[in-house]
């Protein structure tokens, strides 16, 4: 210091060792000949984050912190620090980290690491926060959906486990779809139609001005998507002019293995049925028995009948997107399909 130079500020560690009580390893022991006298603030006046991170929760009265375990190395310098200070420890419990599929933390290379792109996916809120909670810790050891209500009711930090989690995205997804499949139809609408929106399909006012057939179409594809962010793509094909459906490969391979001449009859035997309001589930069964009268299979029809009104091989119940596209759109887009498939 004479000499000008500027020095760091350490904390001298005495001797002996430092003993806390950790929510989920029970006690914990270091000896203080492991930890070394740490900075506390640089050399150009910075404070440090063992330093600051104490002031900090000794300021807010912090009672419990619950962190990685990757934090665990940082504890015996504030214990230490809180003592000095003459401020209470607060309890410490430090939580298994995730691991990638590598079986090493998770990183950018395994799956994505912020909440953000989760919520961005369309992810439901509450399987994230399921999912997150059976990283390590189990509500019975074989209940995987729960409530927030049931994990505030049972939840315990000493019950989680000890060992890192590996991350499963194929079970998040089964998670998002099982929380997605339970929700309203309103929650649905609310969750899915910003996507549409964002995908160009819907402006604010559709939502708007057209929630029951949105409503509709959502609930049409409830059992084909996991995500909330999956539903544009699922209903893309409503949103087609009738000439520019996009026919998947599939669906026409499919389409042209059939006799056209079942769809140019059944568009005949269609029209008058739709010159006015249609009871689907009657048509429907209409349907069913038209082709049992010409002792038809099923696929005859419906294969080159799907591949023109929606452009897919599979996908919701053909009577429901009839319902969905109206009786003009209906009929004008099994026209364009009869001239496209010949």
């Amino acid at each position: 210091m004479k000499a000008g130079a500027k020095p760091v500020l350490r904390f001298r560690v005495p001797e002996g060792h430092t003993i806390f009580s950790d929510g989920i390893r029970g006690d914990v022991r270091f000896d203080n000949s492991e930890v070394d006298d740490w900075i506390m603030v640089r050399a150009d006046g910075s404070p440090t984050y063992n330093f600051v991170v104490v002031c900090d929760d000794a300021d807010m009265e912090i009672t419990h912190v619950i962190r990685g375990e990757d934090h665990l190395t940082n504890t015996p310098k504030q214990v230490l620090l809180y003592g000095a200070l003459g401020v209470p420890v607060p309890h410490f419990a430090h939580l298994p980290l995730m691991l990638g599929s590598d079986k090493k933390k998770l990183s950018k290379r395994t799956a994505d690491t912020s909440l953000q792109v989760y919520r961005d996916l369309g992810y439901p809120r509450d399987a994230v926060v399921n999912f997150l909670c059976l990283q390590g810790w189990a509500l019975d050891g074989a209940t995987e959906v729960f409530s927030r209500e049931q994990l505030i009711e049972h939840f315990e930090l000493s019950a989680v486990s000890k060992g890192g989690a590996v991350f499963d995205l194929e079970k998040f997804r089964w998670l998002a779809a099982e929380y997605l499949r339970g929700e309203s139809a309103d929650e649905l609408v609310r969750h899915c139609a910003p996507q549409l929106v964002a995908a160009g399909l819907l402006t604010e006012d559709d939502v708007r001005q057209r929630a029951d057939w949105i409503c509709a179409a959502l609930e049409s594809v409830r059992e084909r998507i996991s995500l909330y962010s999956e539903a544009p793509e699922q209903l893309r094909f409503l949103f087609a002019d009738a000439s520019e459906v996009e026919y998947d490969p599939k669906a026409e391979k499919n389409a042209r293995k059939r006799e056209l001449s079942v769809l140019a009859e059944y568009l005949n035997w269609l029209r008058p049925k739709l010159s006015g309001e249609v009871d689907t589930a009657a048509l429907r069964d209409a349907t069913k028995a038209w082709i049992g009268e010409r002792e038809l299979k099923f696929p005859d029809l419906f294969q080159p009948l799907r591949c023109a009104l929606t452009g897919q091989a599979g996908g919701p119940d053909l009577f429901d997107v009839m319902a969905l596209l109206g009786n003009s759109e209906t009929l004008g887009r099994i026209e364009a399909g009869l001239r496209r498939l010949v």
